[in-house]
């Protein structure tokens, strides 16, 4: 169908509304349909196996059951929700779920465009990673995605166009729209470019705090357990081997003083590498 759109190698259905936050999509992408619905929870305990899926989003308050065969993603949400929190963040661990099944990998990272490719950013909750791809997206960087990243055939599959900011961040930045508390938390969304297209993996980033300036190139040894730690599938790879593919790019520690005073030059210093 010409002028379909995905996100993370995947044609949607079953959300209304949603297209300028999705990107262009490849006819040969299989779709997932999405099942938004009303009701009480039932889970107990999360489940993944090679041909379904059972979790809880608890930040969310709902289940979600996600059937291989069909390609389905059942949402049961206690209360109603826009359309686009389910694009972002609801459909993050499904896309994970999904990758595996597709025999792509999926880890807990964002992604931007440098001269030089595509670099993955790393990093754990509160490492400041959505703030500085928002200060790269306006710096003109395209930015493939918030906080997951699809890697297929050594390619990254652009997520939303979305990221999503904490207050402070949107202040000092000046950009997102407030959209309320979507999980646990309030989020100011800022748009991207809704026409990036996937992209070579050239190099991963890993974000810290620390007292002064430093961009390191980690030592291969060093890699694997990076990589392993940010899976967003917390189980062992069906590929193993890939995870070892995923570690033949460089990886970088960027790291920064916690100043907003110093973030310009912060990621001037990571730009001189990476670009």
């Amino acid at each position: 169908m010409a002028g379909e759109r995905a996100q993370y190698g995947l044609r949607l259905r079953g959300l209304d509304g949603v297209d300028a936050l999705l990107r262009p999509a490849d006819p040969a992408w299989p779709v997932l349909t999405v099942r938004p619905t009303v009701g009480a929870r039932s889970l107990t305990a999360d489940e993944v196996t090679e041909e379904r899926a059972a979790y809880r989003l608890e930040r969310a308050d709902g289940d979600v059951h996600v059937d291989r065969v069909s390609l389905t993603a059942t949402f049961v949400m206690t209360r109603e929700h826009p359309p686009e929190a389910y694009l972002h963040p609801f459909l993050s661990l499904t896309t994970a779920v999904v990758s595996r099944w597709l025999d792509r990998d999926a880890l807990h990272a964002g992604a931007f465009l440098a001269p030089s490719g595509v670099w993955g950013v790393l990093g754990a909750r509160e490492a400041g990673k959505s703030t500085a791809l928002a200060t790269l997206h306006a710096r003109g960087h395209a930015v493939l995605a918030d906080d997951v990243v699809v890697v297929d055939g050594g390619q990254v599959l652009p997520g939303p166009a979305c990221l999503d900011l904490r207050e402070e961040a949107a202040r000092r930045l000046a950009t997102g729209d407030g959209i309320g508390v979507v999980g646990a938390r309030e989020r100011w969304r800022v748009r991207l470019d809704p026409e990036v297209r996937p992209g070579p993996l050239v190099g991963w980033v890993l974000p810290q705090w620390g007292d002064e300036h430093r961009v390191e190139v980690l030592r291969p040894a060093e890699r694997l357990g990076v990589l392993m730690a940010n899976l967003a599938l917390s189980r062992v790879p069906r590929r193993p081997e890939r995870v070892m593919d995923l570690a033949r790019v460089p990886v970088v520690r960027w790291v920064r003083p916690r100043s907003w005073s110093e973030a310009d030059r912060a990621l001037d210093s990571l730009l001189a590498v990476v670009g």
